[in-house]
């Protein structure tokens, strides 16, 4: 799985960036972002037929317990009306917008009424239980920080330097693809390759951020 991320996150990028750019050759008809999406299928049906193959049959454990639907529905229920809140075009539905406080209203309502669910239920979707944990809690609240900064990197900046800058797309990719090469580079590494990993990492970071402006490609 980590080989495939760390290809898919260097690769990918770029690909998509080209793609955009000059998919529409490959058949008239189809915008190229079109093929961001349709370039998946080949990969999914291949990745599909090995798990069917190859995959061996999981054993469920001998205290076996039914998952808690109630809890299910409510707590995904709560995430999708607070995602809808958030995700609304603020100029056609403001902040004080009666759609939108209606929706922060129901994701709270049904967040409250999960949490109460998920203390009566023997199996809920998530055990309330781990958060008295200190390294889940930690864990959680940094990988929601790291999500944040991370998505909204990876959405809003290429959608500004396209949109708003006007740079083509492969550039943006090309960039991003380098950025993650850099930061697969400067990871945590033995002694013996630590100092010439991290320095080519750095070294290819730097690069990449230049490449974010347009006066930098």
């Amino acid at each position: 799985m980590g080989a495939v991320f760390a290809l898919a996150s260097v690769l990918g990028p770029f690909i998509g960036g080209v793609l955009t750019d000059h998919g529409d050759m490959l058949m008239p008809g189809i915008e190229g972002w079109r093929w961001v999406f349709y370039v998946n299928l080949p990969f999914g049906l291949l990745a599909l037929g090995f798990i069917w193959s190859k995959m061996p049959t999981l054993q469920p454990p001998a205290t076996h317990r039914v998952l808690d639907w109630n809890s299910t529905l409510l707590f995904s229920g709560a995430l999708a009306a607070l995602v809808l809140a958030l995700q609304l075009d603020k100029q056609a539905h403001p902040w004080n917008a009666p759609e939108t406080i209606g929706l922060f209203l129901l994701a709270a309502l049904l967040l409250v009424l999960f949490v109460r669910q998920a203390r009566r239920s023997p199996s809920p979707i998530l055990d309330l239980g781990l958060f008295r944990e200190r390294v889940f809690t930690t864990s959680v609240l940094a990988l929601l920080f790291m999500g944040a900064a991370f998505l909204n990197i990876v959405l809003f900046a290429p959608l500004f330097l396209i949109n708003v800058a006007g740079v083509s797309a492969r550039w943006p990719g090309s960039a991003w693809s380098l950025s993650h090469w850099a930061w697969l580079r400067a990871r945590p590494s033995p002694a013996s390759w630590f100092r010439t990993s991290g320095t080519t990492g750095a070294s290819c970071w730097a690069v990449s951020c230049s490449c974010w402006w347009p006066w930098g490609c």
